[in-house]
């Protein structure tokens, strides 16, 4: 044919295929690639997940504790608050109460004051032995002064052995609710070498010879109440010794009359005196302090 040309093409091998296969498994490979690099990201993410949990979960636990603690506080309080109130309301309703009641009853004329029988009776002086103890001394003299009914009947001497300024000024600070006598005679004791630890006890002896003949020879009291400057009295300090003195005057066989309970305790047991023995007063064969004796019996 005439414009045409013949060419042979039986050796001419053309595979477009090839390269777009090869393009294919590029692709497949990255989206393999792409695929495990996902599921490694999701797996990392969920894998940290629990966690941040597990925080948020502790972290719920408080708050729910927080508002649980708070909750009972604000109950508690809330209950307080409604005693406080009702506490009030009772004390105004008692208020006007008693005011309704004393606008109420009527005036009657008062009885007449009954005196204490502590006021009438002999005199009982109460002798403080003292030395060195000014803070003691102030101690007992403040709770005889604070229990004592009457200053006629209960005058207050104290005497003062060892010459010790500190103790008299302190005894001197009350003024004329008391009386101070000072022992003159501050010279030492020879005593035995054996008896050399019982040397105490012989100044103690002299100083209270010497104050037990000031109260009865020189004050002529006829008895007196002894107490060291080291005791606390009980608020019935002066009843008791009221009470007991008839009983020192009726029996000459008593030399004094003791506050001071020497059988508080049975001897051979631990076990206290019986309740039938509150009332009774059992004598002793020492002379116990504070005791009550008189001048009778008084040889020094």
């Amino acid at each position: 044919m005439k414009g045409l040309r013949l060419v042979n093409v039986s050796n001419v091998c053309f595979f477009p295929g090839s390269n777009v296969t090869k393009m294919r498994k590029k692709q497949i490979l990255l989206l393999k690639i792409g695929v495990v690099v996902w599921v490694c990201v999701i797996y990392a993410f969920f894998l940290h997940k629990p966690s941040s949990t597990q925080k948020s979960h502790d972290i719920t636990e408080q708050l729910d504790k927080l508002e649980e603690e708070l909750n009972k506080q604000s109950q508690f309080y809330t209950v307080l608050l409604n005693k406080l109130r009702t506490m009030y309301q009772q004390q105004q309703n008692l208020g006007d109460d008693a005011v309704l009641q004393e606008s109420c009853v009527p005036s009657y004329p008062q009885d007449p004051i009954i005196e204490s029988p502590l006021l009438d009776g002999p005199v009982l002086p109460v002798l403080l032995i003292a030395c060195n103890r000014d803070a003691a001394v102030r101690r007992s003299l403040d709770l005889l002064l604070k229990y004592r009914p009457s200053q006629e009947r209960f005058p207050i001497v104290v005497s003062q052995d060892c010459g010790h300024r500190p103790t008299r000024e302190a005894i001197e600070s009350y003024g004329d609710k008391v009386t101070l006598i000072q022992h003159p005679d501050l010279s030492d004791i020879e005593v035995p070498l054996k008896e050399r630890k019982f040397k105490g006890y012989f100044l103690i002896a002299r100083h209270y010879r010497w104050a037990l003949n000031q109260m009865f020879q020189k004050f002529e009291y006829e008895a007196v109440i002894i107490v060291e400057d080291d005791l606390d009295i009980a608020p019935d300090f002066y009843e008791y010794f009221s009470a007991t003195y008839p009983i020192l005057r009726a029996d000459p066989s008593l030399w004094c009359v003791s506050a001071w309970n020497d059988n508080a305790h049975l001897r051979n047991s631990s076990a206290l005196l019986l309740p039938a023995s509150i009332n009774v007063l059992p004598p002793v064969y020492l002379a116990p302090g504070p005791c009550l004796p008189h001048s009778s019996t008084h040889t020094m």
